[in-house]
């Protein structure tokens, strides 16, 4: 922020304005761009609020988001940009810390509700489970606020809210051929959430019809161990968690079998399993065990392939 007085006229704001980065989690694959949208929030809406400044120190991962460019060309903002700032936030806007500034016309505050998107910033997705958030202080000088009218009158309120980017679910390892010439398949769909009661939905496909098994997973990283003398493999590393034991759809010694779960409904907070939620960040791989009575190894069962990714918020 530039460190002179704001005396922009308009009537004194009552109270507070909250700053939310978004969208909470969005999906994007790597190399694509995505967009983090800061906005202004009236928490105590229908109260009105009027400002005359933002100032945002933006915090991320450079070695999973690129930042590309800030776009605040929705509001007519007097002055908005990086600016030069005396702690040196500003030197590269490329290291994952920078100070975004957002000044209203001089006698025409920014006034909400509604709430007002001010500067969407984008970025180049390098790896999974990138997170873009406010920080409220960096250095000697820089701060995250809201500045109302009057003399550099602060009324911030929560910063908190952040923005997560989940790449899609990357398969590794090597699914087990069973008894009848099956390779159980994992696939995902949906963003996988610590909080959200559905949508990320874990699917084996080409599997035996009509057999029991259940989907374990872990954080400890993937491996490639054999499983028995046959041709499956252990790609997570132990301890694990199972999710409930399930029959496959479709029929016996046929490679039609579909096996299903989400397991955002199995671990959210008011779900069967909260015990097994992994919590946001949490770097997870999964697999299926699955019965398989006839295979010719040692084991009585075979695993499919597995999958690894990320839990949102």
């Amino acid at each position: 922020m530039l460190q002179i007085p704001l005396l922009l006229l308009g009537a004194l704001s009552p109270g507070q304005v909250d700053l939310a980065l978004g969208p909470q989690v969005q999906g994007a694959p790597i190399g694509s761009t995505v967009e983090v949208t800061l906005t202004a929030v009236a928490p105590f809406a229908p109260t009105v609020e009027s400002f005359t400044a933002i100032d945002a120190i933006l915090s991320w991962d450079p070695a999973k988001l690129l930042f590309v460019e800030a776009d605040a060309a929705a509001y007519p903002w007097f002055v908005a940009g990086f600016l030069t700032d005396p702690d040196g936030i500003n030197t590269s806007i490329t290291d994952g810390e920078a100070l975004y500034t957002l000044l209203a016309a001089p006698g025409s505050p920014a006034v909400i509700p509604p709430n007002l998107d001010a500067v969407i910033f984008r970025f180049t997705v390098l790896a999974d489970g990138g997170v873009v958030s406010l920080k409220p202080t960096s250095g000697a000088f820089g701060k995250t606020r809201v500045l109302s009218t009057g003399v550099n009158r602060e009324i911030t309120g929560d910063i908190s809210p952040t923005a997560t980017i989940l790449t899609p679910a990357v398969a590794y390892c090597t699914a087990g051929t069973s008894a009848n010439g099956c390779m159980a398949t994992l696939s995902a769909t949906g963003l996988s959430s610590a909080t959200a009661s559905s949508g990320f939905v874990v699917t084996a496909s080409n599997m035996e019809g009509n057999k029991s098994g259940t989907f374990f997973f872990g954080d400890n990283g993937p491996q490639a161990n054999s499983w028995g003398s046959g041709t499956s493999f252990q790609c997570v590393i132990p301890p694990v968690r199972r999710t409930l034991i399930q029959t496959s759809t479709g029929t016996n010694n046929n490679c039609d079998g579909l096996m299903i779960r989400d397991l955002n409904a199995l671990w959210c907070p008011t779900c069967p399993k909260p015990a097994k939620n992994p919590g946001a960040g949490a770097v997870i791989q999964i697999q299926l065990w699955y019965r398989d009575p006839f295979n010719t190894s040692n084991q009585t069962t075979s695993l499919s392939n597995a999958l690894q990714f990320t839990v949102g918020p």
